[in-house]
């Protein structure tokens, strides 16, 4: 569902080319433009970029102040949120959210993630992801029903087909500190969940780095987040998400990702930490 802002950022868009007296194909032939980006812009089908929105308001005749007001809006929609209360308490929302983000997942060619305190759900064993979703300030806070929870968990599972598809590239760097973070007290889900991860590590297909405790970071750690290509970012928080398109920013996660993947560790030396948690209790 397009966000609010991203509707309005459109709307807007339209009034200001038919303001300036051009129709849609004209207004595409004045920018040098495609008739169909036009429109896609205008329906917010597609996203434009900041170059964009200062390309529109010039030939359009904007002063500062309009195009400031552009470009403020154009901020607001490049962020698009989604509130697990609204997303969840719908009839089988749980469900339907994963396979959302699974299509987003099959759409993505290299797939950048930063885990801080949970474990990607592309590496998550199912009772590892039982044991996720059912905490009681988790989906079930926010209205998912106890049933639609199995449900859930099946299609997070279904997602990880992609990690084996070709033509793909995943890396994911997780915090030593997510290794030892527990949502459990049945000691099988927790050994199972790194005895799994270990495997993954293991596998050249995949880039799995561990940042280590002891290891100093190149960023500040504040969220988990996952980068789609240079498409979008995706900011995980307690009570919803974050969709970013902003190109400029997109780029940031991306770096941060790229950045912390160069100082941690994989491989072997990611395979050995794993274990050794494993082995701790």
């Amino acid at each position: 569902m397009t966000s609010p802002h991203r509707s309005e950022l459109a709307r807007q868009l339209r009034q200001i080319r038919a303001d300036a007296g051009y129709s849609g194909a004209a207004w595409a032939r004045a920018l040098g433009w495609s008739q169909p980006r036009v429109s896609k812009l205008e329906t917010g089908k597609q996203m434009p970029e900041l170059e964009d929105i200062a390309t529109w308001a010039t030939h359009a005749g904007l002063d500062d102040e309009a195009q400031e007001r552009l470009e403020r809006l154009f901020e607001l929609a490049s962020v698009e949120y989604a509130n697990w209360r609204l997303e969840y308490r719908r009839s089988g929302g749980a469900e339907s959210t994963q396979r959302a983000i699974g299509n987003r997942d099959r759409r993505t060619t290299h797939l950048r993630q930063l885990a801080v305190g949970l474990l990607p759900g592309l590496v998550q064993t199912a009772p590892y992801a039982r044991s996720v979703v059912s905490i009681p300030w988790g989906p079930l806070a926010w209205g998912t029903q106890p049933e639609d929870l199995e449900r859930m968990v099946a299609a997070r599972m279904e997602r990880q087909s992609v990690l084996y598809e070709p033509d793909r590239t995943f890396t994911f760097v997780i915090a030593e500190g997510a290794l030892r973070t527990r949502y459990t007290d049945d000691e099988s889900v927790f050994r199972g969940q790194l005895d799994r991860l270990a495997t993954l590590a293991g596998m050249e297909s995949l880039n799995v780095r561990i940042m280590p405790d002891r290891t100093p970071w190149p960023v500040f750690p504040l969220a988990s987040f996952v980068v789609h290509d240079l498409d979008t970012a995706v900011l995980e928080q307690q009570v919803g998400e974050q969709t970013i398109t902003d190109p400029d920013q997109v780029r940031a996660y991306a770096d941060m990702v790229d950045a912390c993947a160069e100082v941690a560790i994989g491989g072997a030396d990611a395979v050995e930490l794993i274990r050794a948690i494993a082995n701790e209790s």
